[in-house]
C-alpha cells in the first residue's frame, strides 16, 4: 500500500522583472499550523507521501518547485539546465522534469515522483481539455489496490483543478479500482493565516449516495458494507446489511420476509449513528425497509414482485408474484394451516380456483389446451431455462406489469 498526492503546479506569484515564485505562508490543516512555500511539500511531510503526481503546464513555476525541494543542494550548474521557464520557446519536457527534479525529490523528501504536462493554448478548448483527459487517464497505472490517495488542487491553473476532481472520481469508479481517497485539499492563500479545505466529504457524499442508491435500487448491500465498515458504523447496524444481503443473494422470499420483520427497529439506529452521511441518507433506507415490512407473507412476496418490476429485474418479479399467489391463496382458502407448508402449496397449486387465478395464474389442470402465456407457464420457462418463450420476451414483461395490476386487489380482499 502506498501513499500517494496528486497536485497541481500553477505559474506561483508573477511580479514584475521577475519569475513566477510560490509565496511564504502559514499553512492551517487538520487544526495544525505550518510554515511553507508550497503546499504540496508540507502534504509530503505531513502525510509521509511515497510517490507525488505532478500536473502542470509549460508554463508552471518548474523552476521555483525545484528550488524548494533542492533546498540547499541547488548547483548553479544544474539550477542553470533546469530554469525551465526560459529553457526554450518550446517549455519544459517531461524527461527534464524526469531528471532533475525526480532526483532531489527523492533525495530530499524520500518521495518517487511522475509528472503530466497539460496543454493550454486556449484555442480549442473541448479538444484540448478532453485530450488532457487522455493524458490524465495515465494515472491508473500509477495508482494500485490499496493505495491511499491525496489531491491537492491549490495551485491549479485555470479549469485543471476542476479536471483533476473529475478523474480521482473516474478513477474512482473505474474498472473496479479499489482505492482510499484520503483527502482532497485547497489552501486559500493569506497574508496570514492560510485555510486549507479539505473537500473528501463531498466524495464521501458521492459514494455513500452511489452505494445507497444500489441499495434502493437493485437490493444489493455489497457497496454500502464496504463503506460502512471503512467508516467504523457501528457493527450492528453492519450486521444487519449483511444479513439482508446474503439472504437477498440466496433469494428466499420466506427468509427475507422474516428478516424484514425484524430488521427495522435495528435498521432505525441509522439515524443516530455518528456518521453525518449516514443518519443524512438514513430516511431513504428506512423507507424502503418499510415498504417491505409486511404483517403478511403473501403482501411481502406481492409487495416484493412489484419492487423488482419496478427496477426491471422481470425474472425476480415473475418468480416472487407466483409465490405471492400461491401464498394468498393457501392464507384465504386454508386459514388455519401454514401458508409455508410445501404439501399445502402444492395442493393448491393443483386446485382449479377461482377468477383471475385461473385465467391468469393456472391453467387448468384438465384442460386440453393449457394457458401458455399464464404467470405459471412463465415462471416455469424462466427457473427451468426454457427455451419456449425466445421470441416472447417484450410480451411477457408487459404482461408482468399487467398481472401485477390486475392481482392487486386480490391482495386485500378474501376469494
Amino acid at each position: 500500500m502506498a501513499k500517494i498526492l496528486i497536485t497541481s503546479v500553477g505559474t506561483g506569484e508573477i511580479k514584475k522583472d521577475s519569475d513566477g515564485e510560490y509565496k511564504k505562508t502559514v499553512y492551517r490543516i487538520d487544526g495544525e499550523e505550518h510554515e511553507g512555500t508550497y503546499i504540496a511539500d508540507i502534504l509530503i511531510k505531513l502525510k509521509q507521501i511515497d510517490n507525488v503526481i505532478f500536473i502542470g503546464t509549460n508554463k508552471s513555476a518548474w523552476d521555483n518547485l525545484y528550488l524548494i525541494f533542492a533546498e540547499d543542494d541547488v548547483e548553479d550548474e544544474i539550477y542553470d539546465k533546469t530554469h525551465m521557464q526560459k529553457l526554450s520557446t518550446a517549455g519544459v519536457e517531461i524527461d527534464m522534469l524526469q531528471h532533475y527534479l525526480r532526483n532531489v525529490i527523492s533525495k530530499n523528501r524520500n518521495a518517487d515522483s511522475h509528472y503530466f504536462i497539460l496543454d493550454y493554448e486556449n484555442k480549442d478548448t473541448h479538444n484540448e481539455t478532453w485530450n488532457n483527459l487522455q493524458k490524465l487517464f495515465e494515472i491508473r497505472n500509477l495508482i494500485k489496490d490499496g493505495d491511499e490517495v491525496y489531491l491537492d488542487i491549490t495551485h491549479g491553473f485555470r479549469y485543471m483543478p476542476i479536471l483533476n476532481i473529475f478523474l480521482l472520481q473516474f478513477l474512482s469508479i473505474y474498472n473496479n479500482y479499489n482505492f482510499l481517497i484520503k483527502g482532497v485539499y485547497y489552501g486559500m492563500l493569506s497574508d496570514e493565516i492560510s485555510e486549507v479545505i479539505d473537500f473528501k466529504i463531498f466524495f464521501d457524499l458521492l459514494k455513500w449516495a452511489n452505494a445507497i442508491n444500489i441499495f434502493k435500487r437493485h437490493l444489493n448491500a455489497d457497496s454500502l458494507i464496504g463503506i460502512m465498515s471503512e467508516n467504523g458504523v457501528d457493527s450492528e447496524i453492519v450486521k444487519v446489511f449483511t444479513q439482508i444481503n446474503n439472504n437477498l443473494h440466496i433469494a428466499n422470499l420466506a427468509s427475507l420476509w422474516q428478516f424484514f420483520k425484524n430488521a427495522k427497529s435495528k435498521i432505525e439506529k441509522i439515524k443516530a449513528a455518528d456518521n453525518r452521511l449516514l443518519s443524512l441518507l438514513s430516511d431513504d433506507v428506512i423507507g424502503l425497509v418499510g415498504r417491505l415490512n409486511k404483517t403478511e407473507l403473501s403482501s411481502f412476496q406481492y409487495e416484493i414482485s412489484k419492487w423488482f418490476c419496478e427496477n426491471n429485474q422481470y425474472a425476480l418479479s415473475y418468480l416472487a408474484l407466483h409465490e405471492a399467489i400461491v401464498t394468498k391463496a393457501c392464507e384465504l382458502k386454508y386459514p388455519d394451516e401454514s401458508s409455508e407448508d410445501e404439501e399445502l402449496r402444492r395442493k393448491v397449486k393443483m386446485e382449479n380456483i377461482d377468477y383471475p387465478y385461473d385465467k391468469l395464474f393456472l391453467e387448468k389442470r384438465l384442460s386440453k389446451r393449457p394457458n401458455l402465456d399464464s404467470i405459471t407457464s412463465i415462471r416455469n420457462s424462466i427457473a427451468h431455462q426454457l427455451n419456449d418463450r425466445k421470441d416472447k420476451v417484450n410480451q411477457d414483461i408487459e404482461r408482468l406489469k399487467h398481472f401485477i395490476r390486475e392481482f392487486q386487489p386480490y391482495f386485500e380482499v378474501a376469494l
